[in-house]
């Protein structure tokens, strides 16, 4: 297992720049991070998978009491003090509220848990002084640690929630249907966190566990001590490669074009090594489901398993 200083040298002595010079020390840096990136965005790679899941628990909509709302203001007045479905007073600041004078949902951009002022993103078209009302929790963040969801799924039934397109997403109404047990997600950009963030649908009527299988976020070596994530037999080969590739290019050295050669196969034999464990999942086929009388007859399925049309 090569060191950040060890990558270093070994680079160093390979395109022949010294590792105790600070300015030749800051790009052999540079290209050693610059070439994990490049593997790293090259696959889905299993050693970035995270070993255990992301729990995130769903988010009920709120809906005891009645709403004041002024057209051509931002401000509204909550009856009573919104709790969540434990009964506990709880902030709905960042949610979604949906009044019985008006169909759009109006996002909460301020509010303090245990009291009934609150402030919308933009005025409201109508004034009502008592509106039955909706707030809903429309998106749910992940974590700083999460570079990408691979699935969600969830114990109670059990299944995958199914990822889909925003505009398909949309085509279900999601503000508009009733809510239920959620079976459909789409990645809907980073909160202002910057962590990756989605919807579901149907919005959940209940507090359920949302399991998320996810790839980690990979960071940069920046320590001497630093271990790159990529598996140890890679580390004197296809990273350092990489890193080759970059240095010749830099030193005008005509070894560029074997280097970067070299570092396509590498990636390539990684993938090969890593790939079987991958999308290996059979496809169902119109012949596997005959009609009764066919040759096979019907094959038993797993309960929601996917088939083809």
């Amino acid at each position: 297992m090569a060191t950040f200083l060890t990558l270093q040298q070994e680079l160093g002595a390979q395109c022949g720049m010294d590792v105790a010079i600070s300015s030749e020390a800051t790009l052999l840096k540079r290209w050693l991070n610059n070439s994990q990136q490049a593997i790293l965005r090259s696959f889905e790679w299993p050693f970035l998978r995270s070993p255990t899941p992301l729990v995130i628990q769903t988010v009920p909509d709120i809906t005891s009491g009645t709403v004041a709302t002024t057209a051509g203001s931002t401000s509204i007045t909550f009856s009573t003090t919104p709790v969540d479905s434990n009964g506990a007073n709880v902030s709905v600041s960042g949610r979604f509220i949906q009044t019985s004078s008006s169909n759009d949902f109006y996002k909460i951009t301020a509010h303090t848990s245990g009291t009934t002022a609150a402030t919308l993103e933009i005025a409201a078209i109508y004034t009502d002084s008592a509106a039955t009302y909706t707030v809903r929790k429309q998106y749910y963040s992940t974590s700083s640690n999460v570079d990408r969801i691979i699935q969600v799924f969830q114990d109670i039934l059990p299944y995958q929630l199914i990822e889909t397109t925003p505009e398909y997403f949309q085509s279900f109404n999601p503000g508009f249907l009733s809510s239920g047990t959620p079976r459909l997600y789409c990645m809907a950009g980073v909160d202002s966190s910057g962590y990756p963030q989605f919807r579901l649908w149907p919005n959940p009527d209940a507090v359920i566990n949302l399991r998320i299988d996810y790839l980690t976020v990979a960071t940069d070596m920046s320590a001497d001590a630093d271990v790159s994530v990529i598996p140890a037999k890679w580390h004197t080969t296809v990273l350092i490669e990489g890193a080759k590739t970059q240095a010749f290019s830099f030193l005008d050295d005509t070894r560029v074009v074997e280097s970067r050669k070299a570092f396509a196969d590498g990636i390539d034999e990684m993938k090969t090594e890593y790939e079987n464990s991958l999308h290996r999942h059979r496809v169902m086929t119109s012949a596997d489901n005959q009609p009764v009388g066919g040759n096979l007859g019907y094959m038993p399925l797993p309960f929601n398993y996917p088939r083809n049309s």
